[in-house]
């Protein structure tokens, strides 16, 4: 019995994110998607969560580490691989 690869959807070309800018705040900023390497994957993001460190940065001190994306407790599904 031999099955037939499921083909992928189409990919987006550019995906949202919420960019801290300064203490408190943040703005919405479109980014390319990049094309996962050799030994790499893509995953699309269904969820992201925030630790203590990121509501320090948001409401205090960035750290100078501006611009800078949040969040890095994230969960989704593999959607593409180098």
């Amino acid at each position: 019995y031999k099955t037939e690869p499921m083909s992928q959807p189409a990919l987006p070309k550019t995906a949202r994110a919420a960019v801290l800018t300064g203490p408190r705040q943040i703005e919405i900023r479109e980014f390319p998607i990049p094309q996962p390497g050799p030994g790499e994957l893509l995953v699309a993001v269904d969820g992201c969560g925030i630790c203590g460190t990121d509501v320090h940065e948001y409401k205090r001190d960035p750290f100078g580490l501006i611009p800078v994306v949040l969040g890095h407790e994230g969960s989704g599904k593999i959607v593409a691989l180098g």
